[in-house]
């Protein structure tokens, strides 16, 4: 596996994945019946406490050790190429724009 590092092109591809996430949050809100209103918050929570836990924000422990999630993207369908930041993610922080954005965007 070759791992590229762009933090610019990462960057890019982690908003798309947090719009794409947050979209599937409230799609999934509003076929539960969750009105606007009461989703607009609902989702996100939900979708930013997702991110926290993919973007390796949520410090976890797993047999006494710390783990945390490394989030990478593929550049193709085998996997021999990912995109990393060099780092870790900070999606979590485009969460409440993201869906904010999805809420109001006919306004």
């Amino acid at each position: 596996m070759q791992v590229s590092i762009d933090s610019s092109k990462y960057d890019k591809h982690q908003l798309f994945f947090v719009r794409k996430l947050c979209e599937m949050v409230i799609a999934d809100l509003r076929r539960a019946g969750i009105g606007d209103e009461t989703g607009e918050e609902l989702a996100e929570q939900i979708a930013f406490t997702m991110c926290c836990l993919a973007d390796g924000s949520t410090n976890l422990d797993f047999n006494g050790q710390p783990f945390r999630a490394c989030l990478m993207f593929s550049q193709d369908e085998d996997y021999t190429e990912v995109l990393s930041s060099g780092s870790g993610s900070w999606m979590h922080e485009y969460v409440g724009s993201t869906v904010w954005d999805i809420y109001h965007e006919d306004e």
